[in-house]
């Protein structure tokens, strides 16, 4: 299934990729040559969450996503997103993380055994 979308920029998401978890969506980008994580609102409307996706994991609580170059992010699963451009949803994302923070908070949350469900590599 293709859906697209007007709201800034046109773009369209082939929707047939990869379901994560609950609303969220691995897919590819029709005009960049990488794997994006998005979060699917009840409208149908895509809201991009981190671009350059390799990897992408969950728990309850959290979505973690590693993307190009080694960068981690982490995001609260249960944030609802709005559209673009609202403040709410890029304070959801954590700043990207090197190796070693990732798995610091990993340690943190105590997810010592923690491993990702999609790989795009």
């Amino acid at each position: 299934m293709l859906y697209c979308l007007f709201l800034f920029f046109s773009s369209c998401i082939d929707m047939s990729e990869q379901k994560i978890t609950g609303p969220y969506y691995v897919s590819s980008d029709p005009a960049a040559p990488y794997k994006t994580l998005y979060y699917e609102l009840p409208e149908a409307v895509m809201v991009e969450r981190i671009t350059n996706v390799e990897r992408v994991g969950y728990t309850n609580d959290f979505i973690f996503a590693e993307s190009e170059g080694n960068f981690y992010y982490i995001i609260r699963a249960k944030d609802i997103p709005s559209y673009l451009g609202d403040p709410r949803v890029e304070a959801a994302i954590s700043r990207p993380l090197s190796e070693v923070q990732f798995l610091n908070v990993l340690d943190s949350l105590r997810l010592k055994n923690f491993s990702f469900q999609y790989s795009a590599i």
